[in-house]
């Protein structure tokens, strides 16, 4: 039995456990918020906003309407870059409130406190939730993971078609603010089904793929709109591509992979074999005439919790886009974790799963801090700290970092890489942190080398 149902506990036992998993996520991701930094797309869309430009239009080409508007308030309200870090507080609160959603859904469905525990904690410990943590720019995602869990939970207990109709309503909201954490409905989905020992009737099973299918043929119907109003074509994120063999070999060789690395961001053999144990030790834990039933909804939930990427013509797998993903396998795997440990008994099934759920908080923030974190900081310090010398109206000569100058081992994407490493992101970068020092940055020119030589200041962000 995947999970022993349980008597719902009182109410005081949950507010406990719910401040104990809040409490967990604000701690693991605390660097985010106390800390000021910025990441390439942070330093752009600052730039344009001080600029006087909109960035929300640029999302609906995108099919994110909802993104671009929370978004664009953000940043305005933020102020300048030193204000980015209470973005990033608001999208980790986001995701602790994602985190306790979980834990109500899973004990709704007969799952132990331990358990429920585990499978919150997972869904904040992911390498999309690091990403969601610690950059300002995708720290509106969290939302779209609290609305395809509430999308869940209603659709699950849905008696009428008004009920259905509102699941997919908050689904689409997800949607429109990133395909990506919407997808997060199908880990949902797969932590209720092994609570549940898979004991779904068909009619649920359909029930689900209709609200998540709609969703997302809604979303597309919102992208047309948004392409037809902007006269623009769609973006390579959001126009459709045929699932050809070129696609099924990117998606087997490099999204499943980073996939099946579960919480690093350094898969390897080791990472992938653990991945493959726990998750036939999670079959393995259902009841023997249903493991059939738990191998073939794997089989099928695995591609399509990554469907919005695989039906796009865009071809990368950062991981961010493997919110969906990445929380199906991880879940998986705290079930075939839980599934080992009751074989010990049960006192260890209750330590050992709140010790793993806490053992695997504590390694994404501290991963989020030494590949995400740190590196962005000590840029951002190396800049601020040359274009205090800046005088007014001083031409800027810039000497932009290069992938090898990154303060990080790990540079795959959002991990490590260097912000001003993107070409859209250098100039805005001098201009923001300028404008965060108190200095005028209009009629400030600013080059990137070789530079004529002269008055202006150099800035190098080579660190040798």
């Amino acid at each position: 039995m995947a999970a022993p149902t349980s008597v719902p506990a009182c109410r005081s036992s949950t507010w406990r456990w719910e401040l104990f998993l809040f409490g967990c996520v604000l701690a693991a991701y605390a660097p985010a918020f106390l800390t000021n930094y910025a990441m390439s797309d942070d330093y752009a869309f600052m730039n344009t906003l001080q600029s006087g430009h909109a960035i929300w239009v640029d999302h609906l080409q995108n099919g994110r309407p909802l993104y671009g508007l929370i978004l664009q308030f953000a940043f305005v309200a933020a102020h300048g870059l030193s204000g980015l870090k209470y973005v990033r507080l608001a999208g980790v609160i986001m995701l602790g409130l994602a985190g306790q959603l979980a834990f109500r859904a899973q004990r709704s469905a007969g799952a132990t406190p331990a358990l429920a525990a585990a499978t919150a904690l997972a869904l904040a410990a992911t390498p999309a939730s690091q990403v969601y943590a610690g950059w300002a720019t995708a720290s509106p995602f969290p939302l779209a993971v609290l609305l395809a869990g509430a999308a869940w939970w209603i659709q699950r207990s849905a008696r009428s078609w008004v009920a259905t109709s509102f699941a997919v309503t908050c689904l689409l909201a997800a949607f429109c603010i990133h395909q990506a954490a919407a997808m997060t409905f199908c880990g949902f989905w797969v932590a209720d089904r092994f609570v549940r020992d898979f004991d779904a009737r068909l009619s649920d099973e359909l029930r689900a793929f209709a609200v998540l299918g709609s969703a997302a043929l809604l979303n597309l119907v919102v992208i047309h709109i948004g392409v037809t109003l902007l006269h623009v074509a769609p973006s390579g994120r959001t126009s459709l591509a045929l699932l050809g063999p070129a696609k099924l070999t990117w998606f087997v060789g490099e999204v499943l992979p980073n996939g099946l690395g579960l919480l690093t961001v350094h898969p390897s053999w080791g990472w992938w074999i653990a991945a493959g144990l726990f998750i036939l030790s999670a079959i393995g834990s259902v009841p023997r005439p249903k493991r059939w039933r738990a191998a073939a909804f794997l089989l099928a939930l695995v591609p399509l919790s990554y469907a919005p990427n695989l039906m796009a013509h865009e071809s990368y797998a950062s991981y961010r886009t493997l919110a969906g993903l990445s929380l199906v396998l991880v879940t998986t795997c705290v079930f075939g974790w839980a599934g080992g440990l009751r074989r010990l008994s049960l006192r260890a099934e209750r330590v050992g799963l709140v010790l793993a759920g806490v053992g695997m908080l504590a390694f994404a923030g501290v991963q989020v801090a030494r590949a995400l974190i740190r590196p962005q900081v000590r840029e951002y310090r190396s800049l601020r700290s040359q274009l205090e010398h800046a005088g007014a109206h001083q031409p800027i000569c810039l000497i932009p970092a290069r992938l090898q100058d990154a303060y990080s081992a790990v540079r795959y994407d959002e991990f490590g890489r260097p912000s001003t490493y993107a070409d859209w992101s250098q100039a805005a970068a001098v201009r923001v942190v300028l404008r965060d020092l108190g200095k005028h940055t209009e009629g400030t020119d600013i080059e990137l080398a070789p530079c004529a030589g002269g008055t202006e200041l150099t800035i190098n962000l080579h660190r040798s």
